[in-house]
């Protein structure tokens, strides 16, 4: 244990947390508000965002879930270094270590993270933590078609700037995130039904932010209306749990609201959304990661079969053209797909060694 490392509370779900290392080894059942309160009192974070303070670290490992920081700051397959776990035969194992500069074995713990705790149960895991952003902000515009769309997005991929969140969404979801803000100088305009926003994100000391939203505004053209900026890191903080609330990531699965999850090419995903959108849709996406969330806009499709399934084809033909892959969430429309046979081979090979589990 390292010198700045208290000694373990045996009642406390913290094993052990040498801060100046920026390490920390928990008990997996830990809350994912309960370890973010323990970092904050050294100034630090995980910086994977989460809708919900109760959820434990063991389940968002299983389920790889991550908010819209993912853009900046990877996934928890980027903070999880060590473990250990319990496979399905009850053997107990262990992965990584609690140090950051690692790579002795086989990395265990990558293939852990979204595994869906079919591989073993988690009984403690290693993260890596980072110091926290003392500030945040977002600029948000509105683009009427995915040409100038793309147009921003390519700016942004050559910008000096460098920022934590690049989501979109449809009008009325932007509206009812930000109505519980005090970002009363971004209005959501009535003719706005069928554009999408975006959102970029930056954090980090309050000057970099200003200089970042400031030369964002100047590198953004083709928006409906000029970019608006909120200088506001309790909106910003507001923007990343709203976002895993929109995603679904509070509840135990997936929002059954959303109809369909695609993961394609970033180049490809305003093109899509726009057709989504025009089939009468709710768009949210990680636009920067190549993420999106459709489902039926209550005007619309809510509760009409065929259209429901015109939209599933729809998501289905645009991957059939490109790269990725559609989720079906809505239980009566998916359907089961084998995995391609290599994959199945190392589903296998796995099942062979470590056993499965079925209580996740």
């Amino acid at each position: 244990m390292n010198q700045d490392s208290s000694p373990p509370d045996p009642t406390s779900n913290v094993i052990d947390y040498p801060a100046r290392d920026l390490t920390i080894t928990i008990r997996a059942e830990m809350l994912y508000g309960e370890l973010q309160s323990v970092l904050a009192t050294e100034s630090q974070q995980l910086p994977i965002d989460s809708g919900s303070d109760s959820l434990s670290i063991a389940d968002m490992i299983y389920r790889d879930l991550c908010g819209p920081r993912e853009y900046s700051f990877g996934t928890l397959r980027d903070y999880v270094i060590g473990i250990e776990a319990t496979d399905g035969q009850g053997r107990v194992f262990h992965g990584g270590g609690r140090v950051v500069k690692n790579v002795a074995g086989y990395d265990l713990c990558r293939l852990m993270v979204g595994s869906e705790g079919k591989l073993g149960r988690l009984n403690s895991v290693t993260l890596k933590v980072i110091p926290n952003s003392p500030s945040g902000c977002l600029v948000l515009c509105e683009f009427d078609d995915s040409n100038s769309l793309e147009a921003a997005l390519l700016r942004l991929n050559t910008s000096q700037t460098t920022p934590a969140i690049l989501d979109i969404a449809s009008s009325n979801l932007i509206a009812t995130v930000l109505s519980s803000t005090s970002a009363t100088n971004y209005k959501v305009s009535a003719d706005s039904s069928q554009r999408l926003h975006l959102i970029v994100g930056f954090c980090g000391p309050e000057d970099v932010c200003d200089w970042q939203t400031k030369t964002v505004q100047l590198e953004l053209s083709g928006c409906v209306q000029p970019p608006v900026v909120i200088n506001s890191n309790s909106t910003f903080q507001h923007w990343c749990k709203a976002a895993c609330t929109l995603a679904g990531h509070s509840v135990q699965e997936d929002n059954p609201d959303w109809l369909v999850e695609i993961r394609t090419l970033p180049s490809l995903s305003a093109d899509m959304a726009f057709r989504l959108q025009a089939a009468g849709c709710v768009i949210y996406g990680h636009i920067g990661n190549g993420r999106l969330w459709a489902g039926p806009s209550a005007n619309a499709i809510a509760s009409n079969t065929a259209e429901l399934q015109s939209v599933i084809q729809l998501a289905r033909s645009m991957i059939a053209e490109s790269h990725g892959y559609v989720r079906v969430l809505r239980g009566e429309f998916a359907t089961l797909m084998d995995p391609p046979p290599d994959v199945q081979a190392l589903i296998s090979k796995l099942t062979d060694v470590l056993g499965t589990h079925t209580d996740g």
